[in-house]
């Protein structure tokens, strides 16, 4: 289960030390994790999967696509089912030569990512886990997200404006929103 947390986190750019802070949970919880010690508790889980803009079931699911199956392994398959050379795919979405290989170290950006899944009109769950999320769980991630920039006064003014966008959408503007702040900080 971690490994998947892990391939996760890592497409997206973030280490342990990032996703603890974001979520308040302590870096230790990871550690343990990590090594086998333990799992998280669920109230832990849907706070890690809330800061990953996945669900609980993704990150728990003992059998996993991408357990078997790397984001670069399910792009090059997109890649093969439309006749198209990753070198084509890179010119096309204006990404340097190589870049697509990164993924193979997970060395790439949630925007690069959500780039190739509009390319390929998947969502960014199907680059990392070779799975659609079905439309209700679609709903319930956007109501989610919704809720947190709700929930936030900082990000309260975006709500109105995000209220009708697509989850992607929202994920993207949370996790720029995050960055910049982020940023900021230091």
């Amino acid at each position: 289960m971690y490994e998947t947390y892990r391939k996760l986190r890592n497409s997206l750019g973030y280490k342990d030390s990032d996703v603890a802070k974001g979520t308040g949970i302590t870096k230790s919880t990871f550690s343990d994790w990590k090594t086998g010690r333990s799992i998280p508790k669920m109230d832990k889980l849907k706070k890690i999967a809330l800061f990953l803009n996945t669900s609980v079931e993704h990150l728990t699911a003992e059998e996993n696509i991408a357990e078997t199956m790397t984001t670069y392994e399910i792009i090059i398959n997109l890649c093969k089912q439309r006749n198209l050379a990753v070198t084509a795919l890179e010119k096309d979405l204006g990404f340097g030569r190589g870049s697509i290989g990164k993924l193979k170290t997970g060395q790439t950006s949630a925007e690069r990512l959500q780039k190739i899944a509009n390319y390929f009109n998947v969502s960014v769950d199907y680059l990392m886990t070779g799975m659609e999320i079905n439309t209700k769980e679609k709903y319930d991630k956007t109501t989610r997200i919704a809720q947190e920039i709700l929930n936030n006064k900082s990000l309260q003014q975006l709500f109105n404006a995000a209220h009708d966008a697509p989850p992607e959408d929202l994920e993207a503007a949370r996790a720029l929103i995050l960055a910049l702040k982020k940023k900021g900080s230091k």
